[in-house]
């Protein structure tokens, strides 16, 4: 039973030494090739490109933001909001109104993890 143990021990080790050698020979060819594709290329244009956009999906990111801040602000000033409040509080504050933000003191529902008043993070 030992025998048959070491047997196949060494012969795993063999085949895997056998199996390295011809991918590490892949691994150089393949790199190799991609140096020379590579060799001379000019990739500024491209990194210029990819900040103007990162840039661009930021500026949007911030209106849609302030959109909706705004959005927020305006339905907390309209009067069916301030009619509404108070029907949902009643339902939902027994229920989920386990704790309160750390910035506003809003209410927050034990699944919150972020203020739906302020966006601040849930205490820990």
């Amino acid at each position: 039973m030992a025998y048959t143990k070491s047997f196949g021990f060494g012969a795993g080790l063999l085949l895997t030494i056998a199996l390295v050698i011809p991918f590490l020979t892949f691994i150089n060819g393949t790199c190799l090739i991609y140096l020379q594709t590579v060799n001379g290329m000019d990739f500024s244009d491209s990194e210029a490109m990819l900040k103007e956009r990162m840039a661009q999906a930021k500026r949007q990111a911030e209106q849609a933001r302030d959109r909706a801040a705004e959005r927020m602000r305006e339905a907390k000033a309209s009067p069916q909001a301030k009619l509404a409040v108070p029907a949902i509080a009643q339902v939902v504050a027994p229920a989920a109104a386990a704790s309160a933000c750390g910035s506003c003191h809003a209410a927050m529902a034990a699944d919150d993890l972020f203020c739906g008043e302020c966006g601040a993070k849930r205490p820990a």
